[in-house]
């Protein structure tokens, strides 16, 4: 511990002194305009950026230099925030990893001190980077991309022409509800489909589009910025007149749609068959009323027939699958008693792998033991075995003969502990 004076003063305080100590301390540099331009360089979670982070290859696409020197800053609104970081082609299909890799390879790419320190003169006021960091602003986060998306620069609001439609009407209008159903609050949206669709399929379309729900929003259109305002009634003022806009674009939006599904309703071709269809049916059920004995009998003569017909047909199949068995069962005893043959013969040939005539008549024994435990598969396998493993193979097999002849018995004969159990227990339960 450092010692130190103590004196007291003319006024009763305490004064302490302590003696010099020299120490090389390192000076951090703080300040919002460092963390600010630090900020540029961290990880989400304020890490410092790794040389892997650097690795954003294949991130977007290339943007052209003379596009964003053409960027004015305070005309951002105007811009197009996808195309400014490369995602022109992506879009609204952009995941937020998407946006954030974009964004920071602009960043490493387009940063006004790396462009410093390459010689070229950044004018900080007025320099194209604040764009890309409008975009990302916007892009990166949830509500101002909703916002962004809904007045999609490169989104087509246009209905198609009647020529248009007369010259590929599911073409057409596959098409544009495919692009207008990216508004749809509810997922799922059904496809509008081709002329075979089935009427389900086409109602369920139709009512699905009828009682469409949008969620596109018009606030990125607001003229004015509430913040602005001067005051509190100001504020509320430049409030009011922004969301009587957007209420005012968002029905002239659902009448868009609804323009657009009667367009498509009107020139359906299924709707008029579904209605010609309709009315034969009730023609035909009108007539069905007035022939319903008729029918009745004729119905049921067609139900006897066909009754009659499924039995002939049931039964001979039937026969047909009793002789295929019989014809596969023929086939496994032809096979079985070949393959029976084979090894009786390659025993035999090898004199029963007998080293004096009680070891040969226990083979000829064991052999009939394999032919009449062993099935076909097992004999084939057998038989392959031995013409390179003879006697190893054969004795491996007779010793698999007698384990399943044992096991055999074993299944015929119950355990006498078994037996005490079955016994002890009905005993319990009695």
């Amino acid at each position: 511990m450092t010692s130190g004076t103590v004196t007291m003063t003319a006024g009763g305080a305490v004064e302490v002194q302590l003696p010099l100590k020299v120490a090389r301390r390192r000076i951090e540099r703080v300040g919002f305009a460092y963390f600010a331009q630090r900020r540029q360089f961290l990880a989400p979670g304020g890490v410092e950026r790794s040389d892997s982070d650097e690795k954003l290859e294949g991130v977007g696409e290339e943007v052209d230099i003379s596009y964003l020197k053409s960027l004015d800053p305070k005309e951002w609104k105007d811009q197009d925030h996808y195309a400014i970081l490369g995602l022109g082609k992506l879009r609204y299909e952009a995941s937020d990893d998407d946006i954030r890799r974009a964004y920071r390879r602009m960043v490493l790419l387009h940063h006004p001190d790396k462009r410093k320190a390459k010689g070229e003169e950044v004018i900080q006021d007025d320099d194209y980077f604040t764009c890309i960091t409008k975009a990302y602003e916007i892009l990166g986060t949830s509500k101002p991309r909703r916002s962004f998306d809904s007045v999609d620069p490169e989104f087509d609001d246009s209905l198609p022409s009647q020529n248009e439609i007369d010259g590929d009407y599911f073409g057409v209008f596959n098409k544009f509800f495919t692009l207008n159903g990216r508004w749809s609050e509810k997922p799922h949206v059904p496809a509008f489909g081709q002329v075979d669709a089935k009427r389900e399929e086409v109602e369920r379309f139709y009512n699905f589009w009828y009682d469409f729900k949008s969620w596109r929003e018009f606030s990125y259109l607001d003229e004015e910025d509430k913040e602005k305002g001067q005051d509190r009634d100001e504020r509320r003022w430049i409030e009011k007149e922004n969301r009587t806009a957007r209420i005012k674009r968002k029905k002239e939006e659902m009448s868009r749609i609804r323009a657009l599904v009667d367009l498509a309703y009107n020139n359906d071709k299924r709707i008029q068959r579904f209605k010609q269809e309709e009315k034969d049916r009730k023609a035909a059920a009108k007539r069905a009323k007035m022939d319903a004995a008729q029918a009745q009998k004729a119905e049921a003569d067609r139900a006897v027939r066909e009754a009659a017909l499924a039995k002939e047909k049931a039964e001979k199949a039937e026969q047909k699958r009793i002789e295929q068995i019989r014809i596969e069962r023929e086939q496994q005893k032809k096979l079985l008693k070949k393959e029976r043959k084979t090894l009786r013969d390659k025993v035999k040939d090898c004199k029963y792998y007998a080293k004096n005539d009680k070891d040969q008549l226990k083979h000829m024994e064991g052999t009939e033991k394999i032919c009449e435990t062993f099935n076909l598969a097992e004999l084939q396998t057998l038989n392959k075995a031995m013409e390179t493993k003879g006697r190893e193979s054969f004795v491996a097999a007779l010793q698999t003969a007698d384990q399943k002849i044992a096991a055999e018995l074993d299944e015929d004969q119950p355990d006498a502990g078994e037996e005490a159990g079955q016994c002890s227990g009905h005993a319990k339960r009695c």
